[in-house]
């Protein structure tokens, strides 16, 4: 079943807002690779080191681009007035509003020079990482308040057990532990779930039973395009390895 059919699938269950959002957890959870237990680098045994090193790379362009697809749904879902405050609050703490003023992606950048020596910004991503990034940044450029909403709600449910991915990876990476990545890790684990409980009670109001499936649909497919990443990421590991 394609994503839309699952959505409207899903949409149809649902008695409830809460109980879509609840299915809509519960089938992303079994269906896609977005978890620590899920996530396919680390389930190979035969990983080395150096290929996490440019995972995490890979991974630091993605969130480098997170703050920027959060603006572009702000931009347009700015006439469902109560979700566009909670987005200004999550892209206010973005920016430094809880980390002393300095933004999260600037700790991300020390940190991986601490830890590896590497700057985020200076690294050209793989052709896998350009277009999924492109496919996300359209999502959160059109116009339908709905399937955003739903989009974004799955862009801050996943970002918690992915940032526990993140942490094994990096400490399989053999990168040296530093205070900046630890709190750029950690501090992520804590303010993803304060994002995704603040943004399932500011999208309620708007999303009745008629948006059930634009919404079901937004959700899933970033769901949907991120867990292809991952897989996408780890069929090039595997790949190189053979050559």
């Amino acid at each position: 079943m394609n994503t839309y059919g699952m959505a409207v699938s899903l949409a149809k269950s649902a008695a409830s807002y809460k109980e879509l959002v609840e299915l809509l957890e519960g089938y992303t959870s079994e269906k896609f690779v977005l978890g620590l237990g899920q996530n396919p680098i680390l389930k190979r045994a035969n990983v080395h080191p150096s290929e996490i090193v440019w995972a995490l790379k890979e991974y630091s362009q993605f969130s480098s681009e997170a703050i920027h697809m959060l603006i572009d749904a702000r931009l347009h879902i700015h006439d469902w007035q109560g979700l566009a405050r909670e987005i200004d609050r999550n892209v206010e703490e973005e920016k430094g509003s809880q980390t002393g003023g300095i933004p999260h992606l600037e700790i991300m950048r020390i940190g991986y020079l601490e830890g590896m020596g590497f700057d985020p910004t200076k690294h050209d991503p793989s052709s896998i990482t350009k277009r999924f990034l492109s496919v996300m940044r359209h999502i959160f450029r059109q116009k339908n308040n709905p399937r955003i909403a739903g989009a974004l709600l799955a862009f801050e449910s996943v970002a918690n057990p992915e940032f526990h991915a993140i942490d094994e990876l990096y400490k399989r990476s053999g990168a040296q532990e530093n205070k900046h990545m630890r709190s750029y890790i950690d501090g992520h684990k804590e303010f993803e779930i304060g994002h995704k409980d603040g943004l399932v009670q500011a999208i309620e109001p708007y999303i009745t039973a008629p948006r059930y499936e634009e919404f079901a649909a937004g959700y899933i497919e970033v769901c949907h395009i991120m867990s292809d990443w991952w897989i996408e990421l780890d069929e090039k590991l595997e790949w190189t390895q053979k050559i």
